[in-house]
């Protein structure tokens, strides 16, 4: 099963005072862009001319629709569930324009629109604006914005060789608990493998024995990790006291090697055991061992096990392609261990109906995209990027 879906945070933002457009549609033209001329039909509302259709409690713009909530400091959100994008809305009255920027991924920003509100002037298309005005006030904006699910913990103690070897030994760290199975920390995605144990795609363990306390483990150093408190004061007392971590990192060795020996080998186990490649195509396996042996050679890949039976085409907001793609396991070899890796690969769109002819990995990494391998043991998330250990008798 494979989960995907589309979800954007609209956050409005008004250099006077914060108000609800009239319910009447409005025409908005871009006028600048962070995206290269050739990357426009790639971004989401990246088109000269877009509509928008205010109503009391929602903003419709293309075929996306933002619904309207209050933060506690009063500033109007009009957001999805995920709020892994935004649009920012900024009213300039002085100058007769707003604006809206369009920032797909949180941090950079697509398109902007502006109109004249000037009868005169209402609706003409305004000329590109080279002088990255649009680019100070999105600065300026996106430096007031704080996501209200942010919780921040406090570092404590690490045992890494140096603190500037990992993301996990930041004096502080923001997280915000996306749902029961995932957590967001430092631009990583948690998913739950076990009770109070999590990892993310990069096989970093986080280990959370209870709502104060954090442990970040390496993938394969048992001796390296970082640890945190939720509360400030506690942890800046067990740092002046030299606090070491011999308990709370045997706790947490623990439960990861409980973990990755019982229930999560057995159900990858059973789930390889019974795979079948959905789609024989021996050119297309090919191309793909080519690449991944291309960039990895010290990890072997020998087979390809295709989870669709035909490439599909993902687009953009507006239904304009971004690639041709097929989402397929990768067999490999990694100090005599048989492993597993799943992705996309396909071909990036080039416009004019033609895709490159140069074979392209996609890890999907966001938290929507998993298989799940469900065998009698139980069920396990298997997500894009993650590598997988399983018997090698298994899968020839």
């Amino acid at each position: 099963m494979k989960l995907i879906t589309s979800l954007f945070i609209v956050l409005v933002f008004q250099s006077v005072q914060s108000k609800i457009y009239a319910q009447e549609e409005k025409t908005f033209y871009r006028t600048n862009t962070t995206y290269e001329a050739y990357q426009l039909d790639k971004v989401p509302f990246a088109m000269k001319k877009l509509t928008i259709v205010p109503k009391d409690d929602s903003i419709a713009i293309a075929d996306k629709v933002f619904y309207k909530t209050t933060l506690k400091d009063g500033s109007i959100i009009y957001l999805t569930a995920d709020r892994k994008s935004y649009l920012l809305v900024i009213d300039k009255p002085n100058l007769e324009q707003a604006g809206f920027i369009v920032c797909p991924n949180g941090k950079d920003w697509s398109c902007y629109f502006r109109y004249y509100k000037t009868s005169k002037k209402a609706n003409s298309i305004p000329p590109d604006d080279y002088s990255n005005e649009e680019a100070g006030l999105l600065k300026e904006v996106v430096g007031k914005i704080v996501d209200p699910r942010i919780q921040y913990y406090y570092f404590t103690y690490s045992s890494f060789v140096s603190r500037a070897n990992t993301y996990f030994a930041e004096d502080s760290l923001p997280l915000i608990f996306i749902s029961a199975d995932t957590i967001l920390v430092a631009g990583n995605n948690f998913i739950k493998k076990a009770e109070n144990l999590y990892r993310s795609s990069g096989h970093t363990y986080l280990y959370m024995p209870d709502n104060e306390t954090l442990v970040f483990r390496d993938p394969d150093m048992s001796s390296w990790a970082s640890f945190y408190q939720k509360d400030i004061n506690k942890a800046n007392k067990l740092i002046s006291q030299e606090y070491k971590s011999e308990k709370e990192l045997a706790a947490a060795n623990k439960v990861i090697n409980n973990t990755e020996n019982s229930k999560t080998k057995s159900i990858v186990n059973n789930y390889f055991a019974g795979i079948k490649s959905k789609r024989n195509d021996a050119v297309l396996a090919n191309s793909i061992l080519k690449y991944w042996n291309g960039r990895w050679p010290g990890s072997p890949a020998y087979k390809v096990i295709f989870v669709d039976d035909d490439l599909h085409v993902t687009t953009n907001g507006i239904g304009i392609p971004l690639r041709r793609s097929i989402t397929a396991w990768v067999l490999y070899k990694q100090n005599d261990k048989c492993m597993a890796q799943w992705h996309e690969y396909g071909y990036e769109y080039m416009g004019g109906g033609a895709y490159a002819k140069e074979l392209t990995q996609w890890v999907m990494n966001s938290t929507d995209f998993y298989l799940t391998a469900q065998t009698q043991q139980g069920s396990e998330y298997l997500h894009s990027g993650e590598r997988f250990e399983f018997d090698c008798s298994l899968v020839k």
